[in-house]
């Protein structure tokens, strides 16, 4: 007899403990799920996010093929300096109204387009500039923020505001926005003169 038989005639099994042991016997083993099912059931989740992700895209493109009300994207090119008016005049896209009338001892120092925005300097003698900005479309200087607020300037359809360090006045048209900067205060006849002398 070998050792497991002597080893068993000297267990006595109790019968609670002898159905314990057949019930576990007879039930069939627990499969664990294999690697291959589980990383099965991630890429199959994966590839359902990446279609539904795709078709989405699809659908919003097969919505919009000209991409009709977009915004076109801006193109913006580098400020330009020019010698005189009528060569900044000839460079824009729109006709330039200049200021036929200027403020005693001011005369042109300089021009540009800076973004679309056409720009003119003038200065006086002792260093003051009074600059001119015009610009296409009722928000072509939306950009502008000041701490103040405007106060109508009389006669016109101008805002006038008075800063620390500077004084300035804007208007628009339909087509047009203007500005004025100045960095010496003006009387409000002044600021009417130029508003209104812009042809």
């Amino acid at each position: 007899m070998n050792k497991y038989n002597r080893l068993m005639e000297h267990v006595n099994l109790s019968s609670d403990l002898e159905q314990r042991l057949h019930d576990a016997l007879d039930k069939p083993p627990v499969r664990k799920p294999s690697a291959w099912r589980r990383y099965g059931a991630a890429a199959a989740c994966l590839v359902l996010i990446i279609g539904g992700t795709a078709v989405m895209q699809i659908n919003r493109m097969s919505a919009n093929p000209d991409g009709e009300g977009k915004e076109p994207p801006v193109t913006a090119t580098a400020p330009q300096d020019y010698d005189t008016t009528d060569a900044l005049a000839a460079a824009l896209s729109f006709p330039f109204a200049l200021p036929q009338t200027l403020p005693d001892g001011y005369a042109f120092d300089s021009a540009s387009d800076q973004f679309g925005m056409a720009v003119v300097v003038y200065a006086d003698a002792e260093g003051h500039t009074l600059k001119y900005c015009m610009g296409k479309g009722e928000d072509a200087l939306e950009g502008m923020n000041h701490a103040v607020s405007g106060e109508k300037l009389e006669g016109t359809d101008a805002l006038l505001y008075a800063e620390t360090g500077y004084t300035s006045t804007e208007w628009k048209d339909s087509q047009y926005s203007y500005c004025f900067i100045a960095d010496e205060t003006f009387d409000t006849a002044v600021w009417q003169d130029l508003v209104n002398c812009i042809k």
